[in-house]
């Protein structure tokens, strides 16, 4: 793979793409041949070509700040071979696009590639660690705060559940508007909408009240019926 050019975090813009023949067709020819290839094969020769083909057009959708267009190259590519080097450029076009808590995955997982084995990605090496650390730093987190004595507290962002330990931790988020929930057995579920920007460290506190119980009721006996009429004789 070619060398790394240095980083480059542009504003982040909304860009209607209409993806040429090339690519249609580049795109079609890696179904086929992951189609044909056994899970777990190493990439043949031709893929690898479409790989290193992939990889160019997406730095050069990269340089002109096409990121959606260069993020779907890398992704492609890297359906054929995992490197270092499309994990990074994938993770900067995702810092790029606004995805920051993805671009931190990717990152990472940049990193781990690069220290595998043979992989002679010492350019990643060079670059990763200080992306990553300024991407964790713009990256914003909430914190969701449950009374220590509510048991079973679920808590959920944006319709999607969340481990039960990230109760109490702050959770990094995309910067952006969130919806969060938080249920418990025997309390009144919480909901609140939050919006997020670069760098803010929300804390929110989850107020559940519990549900008080009603005492049940006694249904009222129905009226006696009272005798009418002449009172009766004995014969």
């Amino acid at each position: 793979m070619p060398h790394l050019a240095p980083r480059r975090i542009a504003p982040r813009r909304t860009t209607t793409l209409h993806p040429r023949a090339l690519a249609i067709a580049a795109a079609s020819a890696l179904l086929l041949a992951l189609d044909a290839r056994s899970a777990g094969a190493e990439p043949t020769p031709a893929e690898i070509a479409l790989a290193r083909r992939l990889f160019a057009e997406g730095r050069a959708a990269e340089d002109a700040h096409r990121w959606d267009e260069a993020s779907r190259k890398f992704r492609d590519a890297l359906t054929v071979k995992e490197t270092a080097g499309l994990r990074f450029h994938l993770a900067l076009c995702e810092e790029n696009l606004g995805r920051l808590v993805e671009a931190l995955v990717d990152y990472d997982r940049a990193e781990e590639a690069a220290r595998a084995p043979g992989a002679r990605a010492a350019d990643v090496l060079a670059q990763v660690e200080a992306a990553r650390d300024t991407l964790r730093a713009r990256t914003p987190t909430l914190e969701v705060r449950v009374a220590r004595h509510v048991d079973g507290a679920a808590l959920s962002i944006d319709g999607q559940p969340v481990a039960a330990a990230l109760l109490d931790r702050a959770v990094p988020l995309d910067p952006g508007a969130h919806h969060v929930a938080v249920a418990a057995p025997a309390h009144a579920p919480f909901a609140s909408d939050v919006l997020l920007h670069e760098r803010d460290a929300l804390v929110l506190d989850a107020s559940l009240a519990p549900l008080v119980a009603e005492a049940p009721t006694l249904a009222a006996e129905p009226p006696r019926a009272e005798a009418t009429g002449p009172a009766a004789t004995s014969p």
